[in-house]
């Protein structure tokens, strides 16, 4: 294979011929599983094209940023994905379809290539036994709604939804959170519930915001690079998420004063995933805390965007998140108490989890 690469390198020399004898090479080695090699999808499958005369050219370019940015950065063989890369642009219509591969080599399931309004990632996979659970909460996701209930007089119950959109979008939803929470639910609960079976992610920033009083100020989460280094902190100050010493929301405290006694419930599932599981990540630092539910989708990589111009953009997963705790979240969060099955959120007297939820609240002294 190294002789290969060594060619393949020295390409633009190469005739036609010489090509597709390397092509079917890749795939021959890949075929009989030899681990050092590159395996290749077949480009000729995918039917998009771009028409772009500057695609190859940005495309290299957002090969070079995954390059210095990548979590897997230190793990990755870049001499044998470049070479992979390169023949993948040189066969496929769209050479931008080579970027599902490179995050599949990379085993990256959380970053992605948007492109001229098409986004290119590596997909997730689902278990099969959890399809039916899957696309059961997929089609309850929504974006920015807000959904507050007291359950049996005592018991706040708080979905967080997905979490999209620029700064005033965002805003809009912590001030309707907020308003929704002060009119439902009285000032003395027995226990909340914190429902992110259906967070498909987002932004983690208005998430912890509106859940402000239920968590400790100060640090929550610390992004770590591939060597430990700390990249960011994230924290709670007054009611508003900070990135470092940058405030990330703008819309001032809740109505509600801090509560860091009365216990708490996360119901999680398969669909939460991304800035959802750095919810639970956030109440970590948190006692009288239990996880309830299946678990997560496992994207727990801290995430940066990189505009390159107005039609191309990298999300690239650049670290893990450690709790204030300093546990290092690297694999999807398996809940304390599991319950693969049982949703009902049409109804939530029938839903299991939320009904074991609150016959564990209702075990907890305040």
């Amino acid at each position: 294979m190294n002789t290969i690469m060594g060619q393949l390198q020295a390409k633009q020399q190469a005739t036609p011929y010489f090509f597709l004898v390397i092509f079917f090479l890749f795939r021959l080695s890949c075929l009989l599983g030899q681990p050092s090699s590159v395996c290749l999808p077949n480009p000729v499958t995918d039917t998009t094209t771009t028409t772009d005369t500057n695609s190859r050219q940005v495309s290299n370019q957002l090969f070079s940023l995954i390059r210095q940015h990548s979590i897997y950065r230190e793990k990755a063989n870049w001499k044998a994905l470049q070479v992979g890369f390169e023949l993948y642009q040189d066969t496929a219509r769209n050479p931008f379809t080579a970027f599902r591969w490179l995050f599949k080599q990379l085993g990256d399931f959380h970053s992605s290539v948007r492109y001229q309004n098409k986004t290119y990632r590596n997909p997730i996979p689902r278990p099969a036994h959890k399809a039916k659970a899957y696309n059961y909460l997929l089609g309850k996701e929504s974006y920015n709604q807000v959904e507050v209930q007291l359950l049996q007089n005592q018991y706040g119950y708080l979905l967080v939804p997905t979490v999209t959109g620029d700064e005033k979008k965002t805003g809009e939803f912590i001030i309707a959170f907020r308003d929704s929470l002060c009119r439902k639910i009285p000032l003395q609960v027995k226990g909340w519930i914190i429902d992110l079976r259906t967070n498909g992610g987002g932004n983690t920033f208005p998430m912890v915001a509106v859940l402000d009083f239920l968590l400790p100020e100060g640090v929550f989460a610390r992004v770590q690079g591939p060597s430990g280094e700390i990249l960011e902190e994230w924290s709670l100050q007054e009611g508003n998420a900070y990135i470092d010493q940058e405030k990330v929301t703008v819309n001032g405290a809740s109505c509600r004063k801090k509560d860091l006694s009365t216990p708490v419930v996360l119901l999680t599932s398969p669909m939460t995933v991304s800035a959802g599981e750095m919810v639970r990540v956030a109440f970590a630092a948190r006692s009288n805390m239990i996880q309830i539910g299946d678990t997560t989708g496992g994207l727990v990589t801290s995430n940066e965007w990189i505009e390159i111009n107005a039609h191309t953009a990298l999300n690239i997963s650049n670290g893990y998140v450690a709790d204030q705790k300093g546990h290092l979240y690297t694999k999807a969060i398996i809940p304390h108490v599991v319950l693969p099955k049982g949703y009902h959120l049409e109804d939530l007297s029938k839903d299991q989890h939320v009904q074991a939820a609150i016959a564990w609240l209702r075990s907890r002294k305040k």
